[in-house]
């Protein structure tokens, strides 16, 4: 081999080892758009949690995490994986989709009972 032929050899082996590499993901928060929430739940009661988000281009399928759960508060997180590589180009279109999230009455709420999505407070729950 020729010192000549040495930069291509380090192209090739570079390419392939970059084809080879899986894709690298990064955690970013979700657009939420709008959250409903029930007017009124029973101390133990199952309470379903529905929110509206921005589906967003190249965007995997979201994930609902709860971050604190008290008798008076419980905050989500509705986060997403997005590729660390510059993004095709997408479509001018907005999607909106709707995720759920079940809460099991554990520990037993007191009111008012506060619901926070990435943050945000969207509203609370009359306890009775």
């Amino acid at each position: 081999m020729t010192a000549q032929s040495l930069p291509w050899v380090v192209l090739a082996c570079g390419l392939v080892t970059s084809c080879d590499t899986a894709p690298q993901f990064r955690t970013v928060p979700v657009t939420v758009v709008k959250v409903t929430l029930p007017d009124v739940v029973t101390p133990t009661e199952v309470m379903s949690v529905s929110m509206r988000y921005d589906a967003g281009c190249g965007n995997l399928e979201p994930d609902v995490s709860q971050n604190i759960r008290t008798a008076l508060t419980l905050a989500l997180s509705v986060t997403t994986q997005v590729s660390v590589e510059p993004p095709p180009p997408c479509p001018p279109v907005y999607i909106e989709k709707t995720l759920a999230y079940t809460d099991p009455g554990t520990p037993a709420r007191t009111g008012p009972f506060e619901v926070i999505v990435n943050g945000k407070s969207w509203g609370s729950v009359q306890v009775k």
